[in-house]
Order: C-alpha cells, then sequence, then structure tokens
C-alpha cells in the first residue's frame, strides 16, 4: 500500500464558550508531520505547549482518516444536538475546507455513539477526524 501524505497543514480547535468567550486548544499538523499545540482564549493564541514530528506511520493514518472522513465534504456547521448555553466546539479546517461542529456544554466528544446520529453522518466523521488527531498527537 502506498503511503498517504498530507496536502496541506491540519488544524483541530477544540474550544468551550465559557464567561470570557471561547477557550481551549489548537493542534496543528503540517504535510511533513511536524505538529504544535497551543492553549487559546479568544483571539489569543499562546506560545506552543508541545511540539514534535509525527512518524511517517502516523502521517499516514492521519491523511487516510481524513481521505475517508472529509470526502464528501461535510457542512461548514454541523450541531450534534439542540443549541446550548456555553457550547464546545470542534473545528477541523483541512485543504481549504473548514467545517466546526457544535456539542452540548458538557459533551465528552469521546461519546460518538451518543453524539454522532450514526456512522456515516457528518457529525461522526468530524469525531473520527478529532479523536485520531488526540490519538496521534501525544500528550504531555
Amino acid at each position: 500500500m502506498t503511503p498517504a501524505h498530507l496536502s496541506s497543514r491540519v488544524v483541530v480547535v477544540d474550544g468551550q464558550q465559557g464567561f470570557v468567550g471561547e477557550a481551549g486548544t489548537i493542534t496543528t499538523v503540517e504535510p511533513d508531520g511536524t505538529f504544535s499545540v497551543a492553549d487559546f482564549v479568544r483571539d489569543q493564541v499562546s506560545p506552543p505547549k508541545r511540539t514534535g514530528h509525527l512518524s511517517p506511520e502516523a502521517v499516514d493514518r492521519l491523511a487516510r482518516t481524513l481521505a475517508a472522513e472529509l470526502e464528501p465534504r461535510p457542512p461548514e456547521r454541523i450541531a450534534a444536538a439542540p443549541a446550548t448555553a456555553n457550547p464546545r466546539r470542534l473545528r477541523v479546517r483541512y485543504g481549504g475546507a473548514e467545517t466546526t461542529l457544535a456539542l452540548p456544554a458538557g459533551a465528552a466528544p469521546e461519546d460518538e455513539a451518543a453524539l454522532a446520529g450514526g456512522a456515516d453522518a457528518p457529525a461522526a466523521r468530524v469525531l473520527r477526524v478529532w479523536r485520531t488527531v488526540q490519538e496521534l498527537v501525544p500528550s504531555p
């Protein structure tokens, strides 16, 4: 099997709305596998708290996940449930496209079955991209 590659930067934003606005983390993976993880509050992004380089196997897995889950392109905005105060938002940017998945406050994205509405639903596809990035980018 020919290794897959990333054609552009991958950005996954995991943010929670709250009193100060939206706060969370931004994970960026470059096509060469270089990654960074930084915290943000509103428009203020802190210097990266983690950096590193994914293995060729990890880049291949991420590229294959993106190809499988982002084609056809999901809608720009997806609501996993009716709107609530202080939603959690997962944003995925890749190849000129951006998709935002709004989750109810307190929802755990790890509980894909309860949130997504079926394996082929756009929400499930975005959650699988999020989960893959979480698994591949090492935690501190």
